[in-house]
């Protein structure tokens, strides 16, 4: 007799365990962030200018510019896996509380990262040296996302938040004639 109720507890046992299973369903991230902006405006070396921008409607939108692997304007989608991957790095990272200037160094990588949530944006400009070392490998991981993604070259120029991924041209210095003033001996 012992048996058999011990027997039907450890039936029950496998069916609820079984039921439960099966039936979780993965529940969708309630993300709170709504767009990512990254911008790299070069070096006094060979660091690349880009931009890159991906929003919670999984469109993402590149440029490569001077020195970039892949030049040129491109559109793509994201799965929302990589788009729910992109807002754990950035919680991880605590992006709220970030300072929104790392100036403390000049022969590195300049970056502006633009986050906006809920009806807030966190506007982030850096030298990547200046970073802590968790938030540059993160946007380190976002620069190089495109390569994540099935890109489209665009027919037309795509309009970027930021203009940093634009190298500043200088205007030639103005010819100007001077005369040499005769030294008396």
């Amino acid at each position: 007799m012992r048996n058999r109720y011990i027997f039907h507890i450890e039936a029950l046992f496998l069916m609820f365990l079984f039921a439960s299973c099966t039936s979780k369903k993965v529940k969708a991230r309630n993300n709170e962030i709504s767009k990512i902006s990254f911008a790299s405006g070069g070096c006094y070396g060979k660091c690349p200018f880009m931009a890159i921008e991906v929003d919670s409607s999984l469109s993402y939108k590149y440029y490569g510019g001077l020195y970039s692997d892949k030049p040129g304007y491109y559109t793509g989608k994201i799965s929302a896996e990589l788009w729910d991957s992109i807002n754990i790095k950035f919680e991880k990272v605590d992006f709220k509380h970030l300072d929104t200037s790392y100036q403390l160094s000049i022969d590195d990588l300049a970056t502006q990262t633009i986050i906006d949530y809920g009806n807030k944006r966190k506007v982030i400009t850096a030298q990547s040296a200046s970073l802590p070392r968790n938030v540059d490998s993160l946007l380190n991981w976002i620069m190089y996302s495109y390569k994540k993604v099935n890109l489209i070259p665009s027919k037309d120029s795509i309009d970027f938040y930021s203009r940093l991924q634009y190298p500043i041209v200088l205007p030639p210095p103005m010819h100007k004639t001077y005369k040499v003033p005769k030294v008396g001996r």
